[in-house]
């Protein structure tokens, strides 16, 4: 089946997550950035289905609030009843002229291409199913495929249902499966609770279809991997770690260089430039795009920014949506935070913070500033110690630093204020009105030497 939207998914995603120990339902907890039922619906979107369907249950309003903007249609298992009786739920929803690919909602490894090679390579039919299976070096807590001498499927049996004998099986059940919707909702019927816990599998339906000499086509085509299920928070970990893997492999593999790809967290929809270099420990999240010749060093964390060509950033240094141009250097110990722009050329140093504030092209704050809703112009020098005093306790208010502007050290501008193209800022001024162009400006006390003061003081405590 290639045409587009010649397919219908159902995702499973109606558990318990008891082992997870949570409050919350282990679908919503994050890899890599995104939920995990997130993740599974792109998961199901890349393949354009006709329409895609997701079980939930007493999990309905926090998943229902994490997906709101995806279009697919809620079905809710009153009853946590398993796996066969929540398929069961959405019969009255399916085309039955449409094949059906069921998904488990906990399997966020699976690569679309998998997926795609399993349905395209399928036969679809009232009298085949398919279940996508995997080679497990632990197949433990997983549902076993029982096969016999001919190699044909003759069960499905869930781990703890399992003999001896067949919990050495190492072939498992992903939790993928393609139906005819008239066969197995057929069969789910039909199928009674005779297990351990009291609940309608899935998988009974498939040993029913097998009885009745239906055709069970278990395909053995995925990596390890993309078999592992999320129960709890080692195998949340375990997960994280193997996507952060291929995010950097694949970087590397367009021009990258990372020097310890392990320790490095990057997010998917990170764009990174060739020849660009990724010191130990770099964090990038969310939607960020940085250009070629760049360099982050140890410890950097980035959150949806644009940063340009030969960028620096220096150790230490966070940065949150900002947009930073080319050939700036940042940090160490810096911090960019929301609506600031950086242009072309410019220098913030270490210990300068800036917020919502623009700073001019080859402009330079090299020291222990705050720069807050400033706006400064092209070739400016902002002294160490430079503040912006942007907030009375009401409102904030901006500072206007036009081109060429030099600010001495430890200056405050009391906002609103402009300083003028050229002007010069005397260092330990408090500046609280415009400066016109070309002026200095002076805010401070006049200096006094009081000669001998210091004897005349030591004389009076000796007596």
């Amino acid at each position: 089946m290639n045409k587009k939207n010649n397919l219908q998914i159902i995702i499973l995603a109606a558990g318990k997550s008891v082992r997870f120990k949570s409050k919350i339902s282990k679908l919503i907890h994050e890899l890599l950035g995104k939920p995990m039922i997130v993740r599974i619906i792109e998961l199901a979107e890349a393949l354009e289905p006709s329409r895609i369907l997701v079980v939930v249950g007493d999990n309905k309003e926090d998943l229902g609030t994490c997906i709101c903007d995806k279009k697919v249609t809620l079905v809710c298992q009153k009853r946590p009843l398993g796996t066969g009786h929540a398929l069961a739920q959405c019969e009255q929803h399916v085309d039955f002229q449409q094949p059906l690919l069921v998904m488990n909602a906990d399997t966020p490894l699976m690569k679309q291409e998998s997926l795609r090679r399993f349905i395209e390579t399928g036969e679809y039919n009232d009298n085949t199913m398919h279940l996508l299976t995997a080679e497990m070096s632990n197949p433990s807590n997983y549902g076993r495929i029982i096969r016999n001498s001919r190699n044909k499927v003759t069960a499905i049996k869930e781990d703890i249902e399992c003999t001896a004998t067949e919990k050495k099986v190492r072939e498992i059940n992903i939790g993928f499966y393609l139906f005819a919707p008239r066969l197995i909702f057929a069969l789910l019927k039909e199928i009674a609770p005779d297990n351990a816990k009291g609940e309608y599998y899935l998988t009974d339906a498939i040993t029913l279809a097998i009885d009745r000499g239906k055709r069970v086509i278990a395909v053995k085509d995925v990596m390890e991997e993309e078999a592992w299920g999320i129960n709890t928070r080692v195998d949340l970990a375990r997960a994280e770690k193997i996507l952060r893997l291929r995010k950097t492999e694949e970087l590397m593999m367009n021009g990258v260089t990372i020097r310890d790809p392990e320790s490095c967290y990057i997010h998917e929809q990170v764009s990174i430039g060739q020849d660009s270099i990724l010191y130990p420990g770099v964090i990038i999240e969310g939607d960020c795009q940085i250009g070629e010749q760049s360099i982050l060093y140890s410890n950097v964390r980035i959150r949806d920014t644009k940063i340009g060509n030969g960028v620096v950033i220096y150790d230490h240094t966070v940065i949150e949506g900002a947009e930073i141009g080319d050939q700036v250097k940042i940090g160490p110990f810096a911090r960019v935070r929301p609506e600031s722009r950086i242009l072309d050329g410019a220098k913030i140093g270490n210990f300068v913070e800036l917020k919502k504030t623009v700073f001019g092209k080859y402009s330079k704050a090299n020291h222990l500033s705050y720069l807050g809703d400033a706006v400064i112009g092209e070739k400016a020098n902002i002294g160490a110690g430079t503040i912006t005093c942007n907030y009375d306790g009401y409102h904030k208010y901006q500072t206007l630093i036009e081109d060429e502007v030099f600010v001495g050290s430890d200056t405050q501008f009391v906002a609103p204020v402009k300083i003028g193209k050229g002007a010069y800022i005397a260092a330990g001024s408090t500046i609280t009105k415009d400066v016109p162009e070309y002026a200095l400006g002076v805010a401070r006390g006049r200096q006094e030497n009081k000669l001998e003061w210091a004897k005349r003081k030591k004389r009076g405590k000796s007596k």
